[in-house]
């Protein structure tokens, strides 16, 4: 137990003698919440410029935009005479989108008749084309349905039978984990977790190369044995990031109102063998740099890959079972998925039983590999 305690404080001091692993293990961590919290501050795209075409120039038309530009999403920056010339707005770029009501929106709406308003959206951006499409088909449903009751009570029917005939079917939208339907609060959560595991895995890797640049590693394992070391390494890394999980995972999202609804007892539990898998994976992979430099190229080139198979942006149950199963060798995807499950659904530890088991499942694997990979650099050296 001495000499585990003596590699975790020798472990401690090593840390602070590298900048570059200083900034791996205090500055990411500490900086990067706060970077990525306030660019998606705002959640929703808002006042998304818009150009309006009102080729019926009558009162319903203004009525009908008026109500549109009222929409927290949409801005009518420009109204033309024309579509082409609201093309050329859009393909300068000046507006994201463009709306047509056509010369015989008045007249249709006066014979009870349907009358189609045309929406051109730009596609580039997903964010774009939702927070135009949203409101201008939410409108046309109010304002249907507002136009037909008046028609129906101009007609002389009762508000019993106008309710029935002019909205026979009424909806109450729900929106589930996500309230705001934003950017933030369905990107975040990910990347959040995401920060601690790339974090670890570049620092851990870097103390890595740099011990085995100067063959200070084998002297180690040589003096301590290899469980010894093993242990006392990763109850130093691991005394760390537990303190980064409470500032991350916790802290951070109550301050940019990220979903924070689940027991916060089950995710710092969930958490424990995420930090482990993390750091046994990392002291296996490490034996492998020469250089604290080059654990970037390899880190650089997994971000993006492992952040896209964690399910951040794109369903799991929607990717490719090979690479889902390549992605299920990373710690990072069941803590993505798990910490979600919690933190953003409200999930107990049996509703994240499969993320928990495949942590813990992942944590024994990795640190077996990493006995055997010190093993391995022991007899090589």
């Amino acid at each position: 137990m001495k000499k585990i305690i003596n590699i975790f404080w020798q472990e401690w001091a090593n840390i602070f003698r590298e900048k570059g692993v200083v900034l791996a293990f205090f500055v990411a961590p500490l900086l990067y919440p706060f970077l990525y919290g306030f660019v998606y501050k705002n959640e929703i795209p808002i006042d998304i410029p818009i150009a309006a075409v009102d080729m019926s120039a009558s009162a319903e038309s203004r009525d009908y935009l008026r109500k549109l530009n009222s929409t927290p999403e949409v801005e009518i920056t420009q109204k033309c005479n024309s579509l082409a010339e609201a093309k050329d707005l859009f393909y300068r770029q000046n507006v994201r989108g463009i709306i047509v009501v056509p010369s015989d929106f008045s007249d249709n709406i006066a014979n009870g008749k349907q009358s189609f308003v045309s929406g051109y959206f730009d596609m580039g951006s997903f964010l774009y084309y939702k927070n135009i499409m949203t409101p201008l088909s939410m409108l046309s449903l109010e304002y249907g349905a507002e136009i037909s009751a008046r028609n129906l009570a101009a007609a002389g029917y009762t508000e019993k039978e106008i309710n029935t005939v002019a909205a026979p079917i009424r909806y109450s939208g729900v929106a589930l984990f996500n309230s705001s339907n934003g950017f933030a609060s369905s990107l975040l959560p990910s990347v959040l977790v995401f920060i601690i595991y790339q974090s670890l895995m570049l620092g851990i890797c870097m103390l890595g190369g740099r011990n085995n640049r100067e063959k200070f590693l084998a002297k180690e394992i040589n003096e301590n044995g290899v469980l010894p070391l093993i242990t006392g390494k990763a109850l130093c890394y691991f005394s760390l990031y537990a303190v980064w999980v409470l500032y991350v995972l916790w802290f951070s999202p109550r301050v940019f109102n990220l979903p924070h609804f689940g027991n916060q007892f089950n995710l710092f539990l969930l958490a424990v063998p995420l930090l482990l898998s993390t750091i046994f994976l990392a002291m296996t992979i490490s034996v492998a740099f020469r250089e604290m430099e080059r654990p970037f190229l390899l880190l650089l080139f997994m971000t993006l890959p492992l952040l896209f198979l964690g399910g951040a942006s794109w369903p799991q149950s929607n990717i490719v079972p090979f690479w889902k199963a390549i992605s299920y060798l990373f710690p990072s995807t069941h803590g993505v998925q798990g910490i979600i499950k919690i933190n953003t659904m409200q999930a107990n530890l049996y509703e994240t039983g499969k993320e928990f088991a495949f942590l813990w499942g992942l944590s024994a694997f990795y640190f077996v590999t990493a006995c055997a990979a010190y093993r391995l650099k022991k007899r090589v050296e």
